[in-house]
């Protein structure tokens, strides 16, 4: 499995922001994938399955009324976000203006699952803090933290 992130978005609303989180993912050195630029030939469904197992990360554009249609079986993003959940991935959603949570009781229970996610808050006006919120959400190897302490008094 690779360190890289799936987006996950409602087509239309969503696209524009999922364009931008993937250019600041990639500059951030993380393998993104974003279905427009990189699902290839074949079944779609069983591409886009196979993208989210393959990636530690599952980013979600949440836009107004995006999980709305969620209800339905057949729904794509409804798939998406179960599949991520099921597969145990480090699901982080990104909230945008105007989006609020449905009703509970009108999601699969998979998709409510959603909500104890951790999510961020997109900011056209703070993007620095979006971004860097958003790549310190990904997992990845990281250096090892140290503290050193001084003990010599003559340092000091």
């Amino acid at each position: 499995m690779q360190s890289g992130a799936f987006i996950s978005y409602r087509r239309g609303p969503g696209g524009t922001l999922a364009r931008l989180l993937k250019e600041t993912l990639e500059h951030a050195g993380i393998d993104t994938f974003l279905d427009v630029d990189d699902l290839g030939s074949g079944h779609f469904d069983r591409n886009l399955l196979r993208e989210i197992e393959s990636r530690e990360n599952f980013v979600l554009v949440c836009t107004p009324g995006c999980l709305e249609r969620c209800g339905d079986e057949a729904d794509f993003l409804r798939l998406e976000i179960a599949h991520a959940i099921e597969m145990r991935r480090n699901v982080v959603p990104v909230v945008t203006d105007g989006f609020s949570w449905p009703d509970p009781a009108a999601l699969p229970d998979l998709v409510r699952e959603l909500k104890r996610h951790d999510y961020i808050e997109y900011s056209h006006r703070h993007w620095d803090s979006t971004r860097t919120k958003l790549i310190g959400r990904m997992h990845r190897e990281r250096k090892a933290f140290r503290i050193t302490v001084e003990t010599d008094p003559a340092r000091l």
